[in-house]
């Protein structure tokens, strides 16, 4: 949407800004911020349906829906931004804020995580770090096997290591770009946390991001930064002192004290800033409905951010695509008895399917299904097939859906085959997969990159229609038969 817009900030109770709520002349969106927590992540769009969506859905017009945020606890002021991508940009603002609970996350690892993250690395020899990479075949159909990276023993071991310290609810790494090291080629203890997140949990859908990881330095300059941070404040006195302040009670000093907060101008000039409070402290569980809460794993309940049972671990060949190595299970629906990967994103379809935890391999939005669209085209003695497949979103399904259906309703039918056999069955499987895109709900305002336009239906491309000359004139054959016997 294009045009000047109205903003607010929205916060928790513990000050963290979850997202910005903005109103122009013809629409609401809401714009998360991307550096925030996995909980305040989940706040905030309980928020946005409870405080903007539903009122919207009541008719309420959007200066209407606005005048009410006011009275809101948590709610900034009404700020003026020249468009949605402005105030997006400033959802993407990084603030100290962020980066002090990313630290405060790596203070909680303990000691034994530590040294095994340290001998893990130096093991590493030149060869462990050497990755070869499988498939690439072609097998006795036809069908080209997807490469992927091999990795060796030793590096998976490092690589676990490396999880065991940094994974986070603190961060949500699908939602940010994969940090960029400096020009002296270090990162700083926050974004060495981000990378490592990114590429130890990206690898299972992104293969071979450790292995290019590795090549461009990017991975040991993470865990170099990471035990430089933990020699210089937690192998010292970093973690008792962390027990010593959250244990000390209140001092007359400390008593009253106003927090000194982060400031950030927006890029574009309004004069608004976002706040950014120092870490939260520890609080009852009670005090803060966001916060998050410590839960001991439950028996048979799989940890935040690690390879679950029947699935595939790194340097492991694929099983046959779109279905897991056990009994063909899919990916992205847990077997039975196993609770869902706790990440922020909705687990359940809108009709009580399961949904798939893979962003949409064109826009980035969430939730997605994993489908396939398929246009065949016949030419005479010879044929042509075509296929789209992956995670897909709603709306970026729809355009592909109706692309592959309108190319193959007016190219399908012009060899024998096509016509009796291979267009019919065409048609058919994409209308089975248009299916499953169409119960979709959409990505959340901001939460995805550009979606492909959907276009008009296929009901109203003329090219689609040609499919009606072959239909005809099977009519045609049909009722001349009938005619002559």
């Amino acid at each position: 949407m294009s045009g000047q817009v109205q903003y607010v900030s929205v916060a928790a109770p513990d000050g963290q800004v979850m997202g910005y709520a903005w109103f122009g002349s013809d629409g609401v969106g809401w714009a998360d911020r991307k550096a925030s927590s996995a909980d305040a992540y989940k706040a905030g769009l309980e928020w946005y349906g409870t405080h903007v969506r539903e009122a919207r859905e009541r008719g309420l017009a959007p200066v209407d829906i606005l005048g009410r945020l006011g009275r809101e606890s948590g709610v900034g002021p009404v700020t003026a931004a020249p468009d949605v991508a402005a105030v997006e940009e400033l959802a993407g603002t990084v603030t100290p804020a962020d980066d002090q609970r990313l630290i405060a996350a790596l203070r909680r690892v303990d000691a034994a995580a530590w040294r095994a993250l340290a001998d893990a690395f130096d093991a590493l020899t030149d060869e462990d770090r050497k990755v070869e990479w499988g498939g690439g075949q072609k097998n006795a159909r036809g069908a080209i096997q997807i490469p992927y990276p091999l990795y060796g023993e030793a590096l998976l071991h490092a690589v676990s290591a490396l999880r065991n310290v940094v994974v986070t609810t603190e961060y949500r790494w699908s939602a940010n770009p994969l940090p960029q090291l400096s020009s002296d080629g270090r990162l700083s203890p926050a974004d060495a946390v981000r990378a490592a997140m990114a590429l130890v949990l990206g690898e299972r859908i992104s293969e071979g991001m450790i292995d290019r990881a590795l090549q461009n330095g990017l991975l040991d300059a993470a865990v170099a930064s990471l035990r430089t941070w933990y020699e210089a404040a937690g192998a010292g006195t970093g973690h008792a002192a962390v027990a010593h302040e959250a244990a000390a009670p209140e001092t007359s000093a400390t008593a009253g004290r106003t927090p000194q907060y982060a400031t950030h101008p927006l890029p574009h000039d309004t004069g608004n800033t976002i706040t950014a409070p120092p870490p939260p402290q520890p609080t009852p569980p009670s005090a803060n409905p966001y916060a998050q809460q410590p839960v001991p794993p439950q028996p048979g309940q799989p940890l935040y951010g690690y390879p679950q049972p029947g699935q595939p671990q790194y340097g492991m060949p694929p099983a046959p695509y779109g279905m897991g190595p056990q009994g063909g299970q899919p990916y992205g629906v847990p077997p039975q008895g196993m609770a869902p990967q706790p990440y922020g994103y909705p687990q359940q379809a809108p009709h009580g399917g399961q949904l798939g935890h893979e962003p949409c391999r064109f826009c980035g939005g969430m939730p997605t299904a994993r489908v396939t669209f398929r246009a065949h085209q016949g030419f005479l003695i010879l044929m042509r097939f075509l296929k789209y497949d992956g995670p897909m979103c709603g709306t970026c399904g729809t355009a592909v859906y109706r692309t592959m259906l309108t190319a193959t309703l007016w190219q399908g039918w012009w060899s024998p085959f096509s016509l009796f056999i291979f267009t019919p069955f065409t048609v058919i499987w994409n209308l089975v997969a248009r299916g499953k895109v169409s119960k979709l709900q959409r990505p959340a305002p901001g939460q995805h990159g550009q979606q492909k336009d959907p276009g008009k239906p296929v009901y109203q491309r003329p090219l689609a229609y040609v499919a009606l000359i072959p239909v005809l004139w099977i009519c045609f054959l049909i009722f001349q038969g009938i005619g002559g016997s």
